[in-house]
């Protein structure tokens, strides 16, 4: 992603905040205060590991679709499935 100095993180926030979140979490780096808007900012530690563990799952997920992996889904049905098991869970 790049550095986490505030040139680079407005790029990754000013992308985000186009989506309309109602709230970000971050881990409280002090760059994002001015970044963020004060309503939708929230600093926790135990959002971030669920959301870090979301990331690992769809990562895992989307391994199926390289074909030199142990995770190589062959079978497209499964592939569907091992798909939807993580983004509709």
């Amino acid at each position: 992603m790049g550095k986490k100095d505030k040139f680079g993180l407005m790029k990754v926030v000013n992308a985000i905040l186009l989506a309309g979140p109602r709230k970000i979490y971050t881990d409280g780096n002090s760059t994002y205060k001015s970044l963020i808007p004060e309503k939708i900012h929230r600093v926790s530690k135990y959002m971030l590991v669920h959301i870090e563990r979301k990331h690992l799952s769809l990562r895992n997920a989307l391994k199926r679709l390289n074909r030199y992996t142990l995770g190589f889904s062959r079978n497209i049905k499964m592939l569907e499935a091992c798909v939807k098991l993580v983004l509709w869970e």
